[in-house]
């Protein structure tokens, strides 16, 4: 499936636009979109996702206003593609005074704010449950507007039954988040197309081997993808795969790693008829540190310390970065920015092409930040709509 996106053009018939509403509650929001100059919504894999929404106030009546404890919903995107991104409590709001005008702007985090604002019981280690019930129950027995999504921890047995030392935790969301680090994976709160906010609870492992989204294409001209800059990052690739590359035929990565190279030939012991005044006591010093130098060199360099291309690490290492994060197995790293797309969300795999053959496949999307801005171009309004993506492979 290809990404839908509109050129990047001036034709564009489908101009990109983004409604707030705001509340009380999920059920009871009004439109305020009218004064709404810019909406930003910052979809992260690891943090708690938040929006900031900038209002002009040129008559100062939303400067006293309270806004702090709110609920906010956003909508973004253009006419023929369009989705609500966010749904969140406002965690703060700030009068800019300018040049050109006085503007609100908020800020608002997703209802795991709300979770992290709760303490954290130590008894409930004493349940006995296993960990998805203990998630289940912590996230929907306070009033916080969560709803349960998919819930898979690595390891379900009961908390109880492990070290309860090691998690010390100052909230519910604290605790929440030790767990999954602890397990390699994530825990997030996302808004649906159902208009529900789901808690998940999914190993980073079956996440890297989901389907992308969809596919987007880099080309110097009307392209979906606007531009990108990427490189490889040597420390963040697994040994075992430093030496992969692309296979011209399929497009797919060949993971065979590369045959060891045989151990270096141990240094010659230095000329010393270049110095012919040195004492025989530090020619032999030179000598003895040269020798054991070679051997520690052949040590390190046998197939069964060190791979080929890679500077330090071990085989345990390597199995370790497994378990724990597969979205870095090739150590690349790139950002780049995308005409507005709703489909492009953080924790999800993307297909990006019209690259270098070695940099084309799919990335995993760290974070994803929606852009809507809305400016007075002469007589008339001009509103644009970016997505700006951070992404590894």
């Amino acid at each position: 499936m290809t990404v839908a996106t509109p050129p990047t053009t001036g034709s564009d018939n489908r101009p990109a636009f983004a409604t707030v509403q705001v509340g009380t509650g999920p059920d009871d929001l009004g439109d305020v979109t009218v004064p709404v100059r810019s909406v930003a919504v910052e979809d992260h894999d690891r943090l708690t996702d938040e929006a900031k929404v900038v209002f002009d106030d040129p008559t100062g009546v939303l400067a006293h206003a309270s806004f702090e404890g709110l609920v906010v919903r956003l909508t973004m995107g253009r006419r023929m593609q369009h989705a609500a991104l966010f749904e969140g409590v406002v965690v703060s709001a700030q009068v800019l005074a300018g040049p050109d005008g006085q503007r609100i702007e908020l800020t608002a985090r997703d209802y795991s704010h709300r979770l992290a604002q709760i303490p954290f019981d130590p008894k409930t280690w004493n349940t006995g449950e296993p960990l998805s019930a203990l998630l289940r129950r912590l996230v929907t027995e306070h009033d916080t507007g969560i709803t349960v999504g998919t819930i898979e921890p690595v390891d379900d047995t009961a908390p109880d039954a492990r070290s309860a030392g090691r998690y010390v935790a100052t909230s519910i969301w604290d605790f929440i988040l030790k767990q999954a680090q602890s397990q390699g994976c994530l825990a997030f709160v996302e808004l649906t197309d159902k208009m529900k906010c789901e808690f998940s609870f999914r190993s980073i492992a079956s996440i890297a081997e989901t389907e992308p989204v969809g596919t987007l294409r880099y080309c110097r001209v009307g392209s979906d993808l606007v531009s990108f800059t990427y490189e490889r990052i040597s420390s963040g690739a697994l040994p075992v795969r430093s030496a992969s590359t692309v296979d011209p035929d399929t497009g797919k990565l060949v993971d065979q790693a590369a045959a060891p190279t045989p151990p270096r030939a141990p240094l010659a012991a230095p000329q010393t008829g270049r110095a012919p005044t040195m004492p025989d006591g530090m020619r032999a010093a030179i000598t003895a540190l040269t020798g054991k130098a070679a051997v520690a060199q052949a040590q390190l360099t046998t197939p069964a310390e060190r791979v080929v291309g890679k500077a330090a690490g071990t085989a345990q290492d390597a199995k370790n970065r497994v378990s724990v994060d597969p979205t870095r197995i090739v150590g690349m790293s790139g950002r780049g920015k995308a005409v507005g797309n709703v489909l492009l969300r953080a924790k999800a795999m993307l297909r990006i092409t019209g690259l270098a053959p070695w940099a084309e496949g799919s990335w995993y999307l760290t974070k994803v930040n929606h852009v809507y801005t809305r400016d007075l171009v002469g007589d008339h309004q001009d509103s644009s709509y970016f997505t700006h993506i951070t992404a590894t492979r």
